[in-house]
């Protein structure tokens, strides 16, 4: 089975450079926050070709409207491009690739599947930890999954998002089951 390994320069997903196997950039991603703003903090994610990152997504995170995200020319509202699945305690998510199959990311470990429900990417938070040695994160792309690249980093991305949005939501608002706990934009995502 074919793996590609993208290594994260950080563990932040929102704030990072996805590197790869030789240790050369391949996605380079930022989060500006608009902290002042009813717009909210904004994602940019470029694709390292050689020495020229093309914008390749961006996404703007409301608070009040729906966020949207642009994405290989067309702006798509976010819950379009990454659509929620209908159950009540679900946090899963699917899409379509652009090799025309449908892949649904699942949480609690995080990883995506494809149609035929087999592992097609998998998530690895890394690890930080004075008494052992740093494990970076990863995410491995399995097989024909890494035929629409594009679509499983920009995804990851906003999986990664709406994980830490849930998890500030409960933590404001006292326990309850779920995610859980929390933590700022870069810390409290578990098995991110």
């Amino acid at each position: 089975m074919d793996i590609l390994r993208l290594t994260l320069r950080v563990h932040d997903p929102l704030n990072t450079v996805f590197m790869l196997p030789d240790g050369r950039p391949i996605y380079h991603i930022e989060t500006s926050s608009g902290l002042f703003s009813l717009s909210g903090d904004v994602t940019t994610i470029k694709r390292v070709d050689g020495t020229h990152p093309t914008t390749i997504a961006t996404i703007d995170w409301h608070r009040v409207s729906p966020s949207t995200i642009k994405f290989d020319g067309p702006t798509y509202i976010l819950s379009d491009f990454l659509v929620p699945s209908s159950g009540l305690f679900s946090h899963s998510k699917t899409f379509q690739g652009v090799n025309g199959q449908i892949y649904k990311w699942k949480t609690d470990p995080v990883m995506l599947f494809n149609a035929q429900k087999r592992p097609a990417a998998i998530w690895d938070p890394g690890s930080t930890s004075i008494f052992s040695k740093t494990r970076l994160a990863t995410l491995d792309v399995i097989g024909d999954a890494q035929q629409t690249l594009d679509t499983v980093v920009v995804s990851l991305v906003v999986m990664y998002f709406e994980i830490i949005r849930h998890r500030r939501r409960r933590h404001n608002h006292g326990p309850g089951g779920g995610f859980g706990g929390g933590g700022g934009m870069n810390g409290g995502a578990g098995n991110f």
